[in-house]
């Protein structure tokens, strides 16, 4: 526990997100610190944001009894526990938040590791300001943790974006869910999120997006790990849930719709991409929905073109085969871009499926995509299920890296250039190396400019628009391929980005503002609309009519 002298008059709260690179801009917003900043009681002052894409956090401003929150996930754990220990060491009470404190609380509040003085686990907008306040008395505790750690709905805390340092972001973030229904193996999201999602009402969010549109953003990321939980399917197959919670999920499915009707409502140069489930390819109504809100890109979770594949994910709602490559062109034939996030290394994944990959994105004329080498993450059940092995092959404990005291299975806490490959490596047809190479071919291969090129031929759209798409796909590339995570990595950097590829996507950001419009007022619903009925009809042949291209959120579009 922190021996400072605690909370005065004139102390700060800095809300840091750590980065081992700084680059002075970011594609996406980390939501995390205006939501924490906006759950803030007034009596403490205005947080500083500390945002290390921006600018290295400065531990010199801080000062004891200075509170010091730090938000962190696994990919960026190491370099948040090095930040945590020297602002310990300044008279800071250190607090740590978010995916992987609230897994292993125990560790961040480690003298070895963290170091910290609390952990608040779960989601933080109501425990932060309890923390705050028990510390002001001289009481703290060492965990956080509202409930469950699962707050509902309603009382979650919409984002500040006072904060906000303007000109230095692409993309803001806007979540409008939180968990998931599914159960992947290599997921945490519903292991700790929770299987039964809670909905934002449509208003709140409508609130965010056009207090965001005034501000000029024209693109925003709803951060939801799946838009559309409630599914038709879902509800159908509900009969043995009891009546309340399937009175639930036909509500939150119609809620959906209300949010996107209201969406449609404004002003149609602002575009929105977020991810979602295949699943979602199987309903027309919904897509149709989607295309007139401009929900333009999603993120789909391919994972693996393999049925083995699938199965060893527990992603069995996924397609395989010709109808993968039917589902991935239906999002587009309602004018929704996919990028395809695909895992290599599985443990059924043999040489042949980096090329079979390939080709199945190819028929499906998917214009971005990503590919991800293989990794056991903290919170999932592959997780678990390898640290049970490992200790049933090593009399009860877990066994070390040589030359550590760390874990095979709990490398995170090891600097990124000492953890080592092969304790990554569940696949045992292929080495390690072989699985990075392939990989790293694999990206080059799909954004060769040849193909892509190619790729934007085949798109009916206006020149000015393939050049766009052309320098997204070089930007997206070049950003993107090197860092392991893909997109999920915006945050966190292990290598520096060279200094055209920076420039490029500074000038990319073109794309994505607008002329400020700060007296905008928040749309409703339109005239007459109906809630429609929860039951959607079976899917409907692919449609002859093409959206153009350019409604890909991340180009633009005229609109609907």
């Amino acid at each position: 526990m922190n021996s400072g002298s605690g909370w005065k008059t004139g102390s700060k709260i800095f809300l840091v997100n750590p980065n081992l690179v700084t680059m002075g801009f970011a594609t996406i917003t980390s939501r995390w610190m205006y939501v924490i900043a906006a759950a803030t009681p007034d009596r403490f002052g205005r947080p500083v944001i500390v945002d290390e894409a921006l600018r290295p956090f400065n531990l010199d401003t801080i000062e004891q009894g200075d509170v010091v929150g730090i938000g962190s996930y696994t990919a960026n754990i190491h370099n948040a526990y090095a930040l945590g220990r020297k602002a310990k060491e300044r008279g800071a009470f250190v607090v740590y938040g978010g995916s992987h404190p609230s897994a292993v609380p125990e560790e961040a509040l480690d003298a070895r590791y963290g170091h910290g003085d609390a952990v608040v686990v779960g989601d933080g907008d109501i425990a932060w300001g309890e923390l705050l306040r028990d510390y002001a008395n001289g009481c703290p505790k060492e965990i956080y943790k509202t409930g469950t750690g699962r707050i509902p709905a309603e009382d979650f805390v919409p984002a500040d974006w006072s904060f906000l340092e303007r000109g230095r972001y692409c993309i803001p973030s806007v979540q409008t869910v939180r968990g998931c229904p599914e159960e992947c193996t290599f997921c945490s999201v519903w292991t700790q999120d929770g299987r039964v999602p809670r909905h934002r009402s449509a208003d709140a969010v409508m609130k965010e997006l056009t207090e965001l549109y005034g501000m000029g953003f024209r693109l925003v990321f709803l951060a939801d790990d799946n838009f559309n939980p409630a599914t038709a399917k879902r509800i159908r197959e509900s009969g043995d849930l009891p009546a309340a919670r399937r009175e639930e999920l036909i509500f939150q499915r119609r809620e959906r719709f209300r949010l996107m009707a209201m969406m449609a409502e404004l002003p149609k140069d602002m575009y929105f991409g977020t991810q979602i489930t295949m699943d979602t390819a199987d309903e027309p109504d919904f897509l149709e929905a989607m295309r007139k809100a401009r929900i333009a890109s999603v993120l789909v979770g391919v994972e693996t073109v393999s049925r083995a594949g699938l199965t060893e994910l527990k992603k069995y709602f996924n397609a395989d085969g010709e109808a993968l490559v039917a589902k991935l062109r239906r999002f587009q034939e309602y004018g929704i871009g996919v990028l395809a996030s695909c895992i290599f290394g599985l443990e059924s994944d043999q040489p042949e499926s980096f090329g079979d990959t390939l080709e199945v994105l190819k028929k499906a004329k998917v214009p971005f995509a990503q590919f991800i080498p293989k990794r056991v993450y903290l919170a999932t059940v592959e997780f678990w299920k390898l640290e049970k092995r490992l200790k049933a092959e090593n009399g009860g404990v877990l066994p070390l890296v040589p030359g550590t005291e760390v874990p095979v299975s709990r490398t995170w806490l090891l600097p990124p250039d000492e953890k080592p490959a092969w304790a990554f490596n569940i696949n045992e047809t292929m080495e390690w190396s072989e699985i990075r190479s392939r990989t790293a071919k694999a990206w080059r291969d799909f954004y060769r400019l040849a193909t892509i090129i190619r790729r934007a031929r085949s798109f009916p759209i206006p020149w000015p628009y393939l050049f766009r798409f052309v320098a997204l796909s070089i930007t997206f590339y070049k950003f993107y391929s090197r860092s392991g995570t893909g997109i999920s990595s915006d945050a966190v950097r292990y290598t520096p980005i060279p200094w055209p590829v920076r420039q490029l996507l500074r000038l990319c950001r073109v794309f994505f503002v607008g002329k400020p419009m700060p007296d905008l007022q928040v749309p409703g619903l339109p005239s007459g609309y109906q809630d429609p009925d929860f039951v959607v009809d079976p899917v409907e042949p692919a449609r002859s009519v093409v959206v153009p291209e350019s409604q890909l959120a991340i180009i633009g579009s005229k609109g609907d």
